[in-house]
């Protein structure tokens, strides 16, 4: 079992399967897995899942609450937008496995994402909404 520190929160990662415990108002950075679909299940609170065309619009977004889950197909940008805090199950499927591990198969696409997790690791935050910090 790894258990990983992330700018929205902690994953803990059980062999194909990974547990994501966010933080409200985070959100995940838009990705895609080009190896395997991924099946998310809402296991407390409640999220949006966000799905993008490859040239990055909005096409669709749904909401999970406790129980509910969704597939995304292999390829699939999309992003994980934490509502209130929640604990979301992956778990991953595909005909690659022999070839890439879970883990290593994730293409980020979204700059702001990545900007937003720096500011958050150098504490360049607002601890109480999570919000980058301005400084003069």
């Amino acid at each position: 079992m790894d258990v990983v520190n992330k700018p929205w929160g902690t994953q803990v990662w059980q062999g194909y399967e990974l547990i994501m415990i966010m933080r409200a108002g985070t959100r995940t950075s838009i990705h895609k897995h080009n190896h395997y679909d991924t099946y998310l299940e809402c296991l407390s609170g409640e999220c949006f899942v966000a799905k993008f065309s490859s040239d990055l619009q909005l096409e669709d977004e749904a909401q999970l609450t406790l129980n509910d889950h969704i597939r995304l197909p292999a390829g699939l940008l999309h992003e994980v937008h934490a509502a209130t805090d929640v604990v979301i199950r992956e778990i991953y499927r595909g005909l690659e496995f022999t070839f890439k591990e879970p883990v290593d198969d994730i293409e980020r696409v979204d700059a702001l994402a990545e900007l937003t997790a720096l500011n958050q690791e150098l504490g360049l935050y607002d601890d109480n909404t999570k919000n980058p910090l301005i400084k003069e």
